[in-house]
């Protein structure tokens, strides 16, 4: 009596189609003992063999053999005597083989188109997925081509997993796909991310060192992945802050654009005290570069031209330096 070794098509079961041509003996032989006649030509459809094609019994038929995926699609593979003896031994420990038939099996590897709008649109429902959960709304895109795959026979299934940073810009999608649950290759697909939150927009073009507030900005929903840097979200974020370059009307503020306002700027008119014994003489300057408390810097007097080494002590303050540099 004879039986087909491959994947059963009524059942909708998967495995080699044709694959093998095993023959129990005629005469009644041992649940460890099998006899079998290996076929020289077969056709691989998927990965699994139903046991019970092999020895047949209620201990057998619900067990299956796993078929190593050797070579590509659209190859013809060598399979010995050897290597499914191995492959049935693990099924079946200390089951004795008797062979006839080939030395050897040839089997062609025929396989299944998976369309490469399919296998995108997995790796853009797994990457909705991944950010579902974020604030604000995101539009995606594909980017670049894809080919159709060819993969072996067999249920496909898919996982995904992300390069770090995924929901930047350009974010790209590493698909694991997987024949009748097994591995077979792994696809990267890139996709353009646009990310829509309520951030802060510059109203008028502003110039470097111009001191920020919420009277220079207001709230609309925007790309950040477009915006350098963290955008700005809230106006108490520019609080002593300046521009530090310029920036047009209409842009995004990032913690890029701005910089800490110090309480002296260059060019402004300080006020500057000096101590002559218990006297505390006042009087004005320009200074003449940026200074935070506690920085030594230049400023000029207009009245006598004279130039003086301050300490800046507060806003538009500062009080002659003990040290001269």
């Amino acid at each position: 009596m004879s039986a087909v070794f491959g994947a059963n098509r009524a059942t909708g079961m998967h495995g080699f189609c044709a694959a093998l041509i095993w023959a129990l003996a005629a005469a009644p032989v041992s649940a460890q003992e099998l006899a079998l006649a290996l076929k020289s030509n077969a056709t691989q459809d998927g990965s699994t063999l139903p046991l019970q094609a092999v020895a047949g019994g209620a201990t057998t038929a619900q067990a299956t053999l796993e078929l190593p995926l050797k070579g590509r699609v659209g190859d013809t593979v060598v399979y010995t005597r050897a290597e499914l003896g191995a492959l049935i031994e693990r099924r079946l420990p200390g089951a004795r083989l008797r062979w006839s038939g080939a030395e050897r099996v040839l089997v062609y590897r025929r396989g299944q188109a998976l369309a490469a709008g399919q296998y995108v649109a997995w790796a853009q429902e797994r990457l909705q997925s991944q950010l579902a959960g974020s604030e604000g709304r995101f539009e995606i895109a594909p980017i670049g081509d894809y080919r159709d795959l060819n993969l072996p026979g067999g249920a496909v299934n898919a996982k995904a997993h992300f390069d770090a940073g995924v929901g930047r810009r350009e974010t790209r999608v590493w698909l694991d796909l997987l024949v009748d649950g097994n591995f077979y290759t792994t696809v990267p697909v890139q996709f353009r991310v646009r990310h829509f939150l309520s951030a802060l927009v510059l109203l008028q073009t502003g110039t470097a060192h111009l001191p920020l507030g919420a009277a220079q900005v207001e709230q609309r929903e925007v790309d950040v992945s477009e915006v350098r840097g963290a955008a700005l979200r809230a106006p108490q974020q520019l609080a002593g802050m300046r521009l530090r370059h310029d920036v047009a009307a209409g842009v995004a503020l990032s913690e890029e654009d701005i910089e800490l306002r110090p309480p002296v700027r260059s060019g402004s008119e300080i006020q500057v005290f000096a101590t002559v014994g218990s006297i505390v003489v006042q009087t004005g300057a320009v200074a003449q570069r940026d200074g935070f408390i506690g920085q030594r810097i230049g400023a000029w007097l207009p009245k006598n031209n004279e130039q003086l080494m301050v300490e800046v002590i507060g806003e538009d303050r500062a009080i002659v330096s003990n040290t001269q540099r």
